[in-house]
C-alpha cells in the first residue's frame, strides 16, 4: 500500500491524495494501517485511503488536522490504547471527510470521473447501472453530460443521499414534483439510498449478538431509529423508492419494522441492500413481506473471513440466496462496485459456485 501511495503521489499533484481498496485481512502484517504508515510516505498533503468496503478509511496526520479530527473526541475516530487517534475513521465521520474532499472537485471534474466510469461499464457489456449515494454535484454533472452528449453511454438510475451539505434532498425533490422514474430513458431519478449500518469487514454492521472475533462489539446504526423512520416516511410520501443498506441482522430487523409500518414495499418496491447476516425468522419475515432484496454474490468470495467474524452458527445464514428465493423474497443481483468487480460474469460465477472453483473465475 505504501509503495502504491508513493508511486501515485510522485506523478499526481492533487490537493488531496485519495484512494480506495485496501483490506487489512490481506496485508502480510495482519493489521490495520495507521496514520504513521501514511506519514512516512506523505506528510505535506492530506491523504485519505478508503477500505474496500467503503465504511472505514485511514488518514494521514495532515488529513486529520484539516478535517478537525486530530483532537476530536468523535467516537468514529479510532484510538489506540493511549487514546491517540490511529488515523482510522469510520461511518458518518468518514462521510464528512468525503464531503471535504468532494468540495475540492469542480462539476467539470465530476463530469470527467462519471464519463470515464460509464465508458468502463459499457466496455464490460453493462448497459444500465444503479448509481447510489449520489450527491447533488454528481447529479448536476450527469444532467450536464446528457445535455452535452445527447445520450449517455449507458442508462443511469439515480439514488440520491437523503441530505447533502445541509440540504434536505427528499424535501427538495418533493417540492419539485420529482418522483420515482422521473427523467429520460438514459437518466432517471429512482429514489433515496440510506446507509443504515456499516460492514462486516470493518465490524461496524449492527448485529443482534456481538462479533465472534471482537466480543465487546456488536456494531451500530449510522442513524438513530427516529431519524431512519423519518427519512423512510418522507421518501415514501414523496413517491421515491427506498434502498436501505442493511448488513447486520439487527439492522434488517429494524428495516423490516419500518417497511411494515409504511404498509409494505409493493407500491414503490422499497429495497433492502445486502441483507447479509440473517436469521431464520428474518428470512420468513422478508418472504411474507415480499420485500425486494439486492444481494451481492461476490461477497461470498471476498468475505472469506466471515466465519471468524460471526462464528459457525451464524455463518450458515450469511448470504443465503436460494433460501431467500424459496421463502418468497424478490431477489436481485448487484455487483456493489467498486466494492466488488463490476464484471457481471464474476457475479454470476460467485452466485453459481460460491467460490468453490476459484481457478475458473472469469
Amino acid at each position: 500500500m505504501k509503495r502504491r501511495l508513493r508511486e501515485y503521489a510522485d506523478r499526481v499533484r492533487a490537493r488531496w491524495v485519495y484512494g480506495r481498496g485496501w483490506d487489512q485481512e490481506l496485508f502480510r502484517e495482519g493489521r490495520w494501517p495507521s496514520r504513521f504508515d501514511l506519514d512516512s510516505v506523505i506528510n505535506d498533503r492530506p491523504v485519505a485511503l478508503v477500505r474496500v468496503c467503503g465504511h472505514a478509511a485511514v488518514l494521514n496526520t495532515k488529513a486529520l488536522e484539516l478535517s478537525g479530527l486530530l483532537n476530536s473526541r468523535d467516537p468514529d475516530v479510532v484510538r489506540d490504547e493511549r487514546g491517540e487517534p490511529t488515523g482510522v475513521v469510520v461511518e458518518r465521520t468518514l462521510d464528512r471527510v468525503r464531503e471535504l474532499i468532494n468540495e475540492s472537485y469542480t462539476v467539470s471534474d465530476y463530469e470527467d470521473f462519471i464519463l470515464s466510469a460509464m465508458r468502463y461499464a459499457a466496455s464490460l457489456g453493462v448497459t444500465t447501472i444503479g448509481f447510489v449515494s449520489v450527491n447533488l454535484r454528481s447529479l448536476q454533472a450527469l444532467v450536464n453530460l446528457e445535455s452535452k452528449l445527447g445520450a449517455l453511454p449507458i442508462r443511469v438510475r439515480v439514488y440520491l443521499n437523503p441530505e447533502d451539505h445541509g440540504v434536505n434532498v427528499i424535501d427538495l425533490l418533493r417540492q419539485l414534483g420529482v418522483r420515482r422514474g422521473f427523467g429520460s430513458e438514459y437518466l432517471r431519478i429512482n429514489g433515496i439510498k440510506v446507509i443504515a449500518d456499516g460492514s462486516l469487514g470493518a465490524r461496524t454492521a449492527w448485529l443482534s449478538r456481538p462479533y465472534n472475533d471482537e466480543p465487546g462489539n456488536s456494531g451500530r446504526l449510522n442513524y438513530d431509529k427516529d431519524t431512519l423512520l423519518r427519512i423512510a416516511r418522507e421518501s415514501d410520501e414523496a413517491g421515491l423508492q427506498l434502498a436501505i443498506h442493511g448488513i447486520g441482522d439487527a439492522t434488517i430487523d429494524l428495516i423490516l419494522d419500518i417497511y411494515e409500518g409504511l404498509g409494505g414495499t409493493s407500491r414503490l418496491r422499497h429495497r433492502i441492500e445486502h441483507a447479509s447476516v440473517l436469521r431464520e425468522d428474518l428470512i420468513r419475515r422478508i418472504g411474507r413481506l415480499g420485500a425486494v432484496v439486492a444481494v451481492q454474490p461476490h461477497f461470498v468470495v471476498s468475505d472469506w473471513w466471515v466465519i471468524d467474524r460471526v462464528g459457525v452458527e451464524r455463518a450458515r445464514y450469511v448470504y443465503p440466496f436460494r433460501t431467500l428465493v424459496n421463502a418468497g423474497a424478490r431477489v436481485g443481483f448487484s455487483t456493489d462496485a467498486p466494492v466488488e468487480p463490476l464484471n457481471p460474469f464474476e457475479t454470476v460465477y460467485a452466485a453459481v459456485t460460491r467460490g468453490a472453483m476459484r481457478t475458473l473465475s472469469c
